[in-house]
């Protein structure tokens, strides 16, 4: 596990409800930074047109990409509750999915 791994895992267990909240949290934000090279914005699939957003997992990576450093990601549970949901874990390095 990388060291930003272990931090955020250690900031997890500390606090797992704001971890989560900043986790699931996205804010709008513009064209240019969509456009950025580093950063990993999302468009939303609420809005019609061109709207995006970025979350802190999204900073994050941006910056860990532009140091060449190992990217995270949140760990959710296989299983889900009574409403279909995964439980938020904590969080691991972000493995490439491969594909098939």
């Amino acid at each position: 596990m990388s060291k930003s791994s272990e931090v955020l895992q250690a900031a997890f267990d500390i606090d797992p409800n704001a971890m989560h909240a900043l986790v699931c949290n996205r804010v709008p934000c513009n064209q240019a930074l969509a456009d950025d090279p580093h950063e990993i914005v999302h468009e939303s699939l609420v809005l019609n047109g061109h709207n995006f957003q970025v979350g802190m997992l999204g900073v994050l990576n941006g910056v860990l990409a532009a140091n060449d450093l190992p990217k995270v990601a949140a760990m959710w549970s296989d299983a889900t509750d009574e409403q279909g949901r995964h439980k938020f874990v904590g969080f691991c390095d972000y493995v490439k999915p491969s594909i098939e």
